[in-house]
């Protein structure tokens, strides 16, 4: 039997997504866990989970390392029973997906009010400042300089949760901004450029855009194929800086960046 309309497009969008570098496994992880497995569960065999991401261009064995690198970031947790290895997020992994679905999955943000939120990190020990940055990058913040992270529609009781979690409640200042001169929006504007790196969120969002139309047109009620596009739209969106102006709307929301609303329109 041919290939449908809707094989060739699925097909279409499993190349594309092979040819891209570099190959974020790790972030293909989580968005199977969060958006497949937990729907079911939450826990998903290792072998169940190789063969899931084979067609994604993920060999066996990128699996596996990003599987270990998961687990000993603390993001998941890997269970044994008799020769089978099981997979499902830790309780931080749980909390620092939950943080992120919320933005993602919301159904309208509110308007921004010109307001930032200023974390300013001097203080937070070397050997966490690599998880703090990940922590913030997923909640939608941007470094503007370093050790000063900005994000323009912060979700404050998310950060003191975050803080509490990771016990840097005393190593940060936490303040808010406003930038009411034009001057000053000009010159902040190439800042936000580079932190949340929007032209390069852009290609990914139109990108994501033009898969989900394609597969929806080849077969607009299938269900199963709306999951995936849906899927593979978020999975877009958290590639790109791990999803920060995705999941902040930076792009849309700040009147004054160009790059914004008309660049992924």
């Amino acid at each position: 039997m041919g290939q449908t309309t809707f094989d060739r497009e699925v097909e279409r969008l499993l190349r594309a997504f092979r040819r891209r570098r570099p190959m974020r496994a790790q972030s293909l992880i989580v968005t199977m866990l969060g958006d497949v497995a937990s729907v079911h569960g939450g826990v998903i065999w290792l072998g169940s989970l190789i063969a899931a991401l084979e067609p994604f261009g993920v060999a066996e064995r990128l699996t596996r390392t990003s599987v270990f690198r998961l687990n000993k970031d603390g993001w998941i947790d890997l269970k044994r029973r008799g020769r089978r290895s099981y997979v499902q997020f830790s309780t931080h992994g749980r909390r620092e997906y939950d943080r992120t679905a919320s933005r993602i999955y919301a159904a309208s943000r509110p308007a921004w009010d010109g307001n930032w939120t200023l974390v300013l990190a001097r203080d937070v020990p070397r050997a966490r400042s690599y998880a703090f940055r990940k922590a913030l990058g997923w909640v939608g913040y941007g470094e503007l300089t370093t050790g000063l992270y900005a994000h323009p529609s912060a979700d404050r009781r998310t950060l003191i949760d975050l803080l509490d979690e990771l016990e840097l409640q005393d190593a940060v200042v936490v303040m808010s901004a406003q930038t009411p001169e034009l001057a000053s929006q000009h010159r902040l504007t190439a800042r936000i450029q580079a932190a949340w790196r929007l032209p390069v969120l852009a290609r990914s969002i139109r990108a994501a855009r033009g898969a989900v139309v394609g597969i929806r047109g080849a077969h607009p009620r299938n269900s199963r194929l709306s999951a995936l596009a849906s899927a593979g739209s978020r999975h877009s969106g958290r590639t790109a800086r791990h999803g920060v102006a995705w999941q902040c709307g930076v792009g849309a929301d700040l009147p004054f960046v160009s790059g914004g609303r008309a660049q992924v329109a």
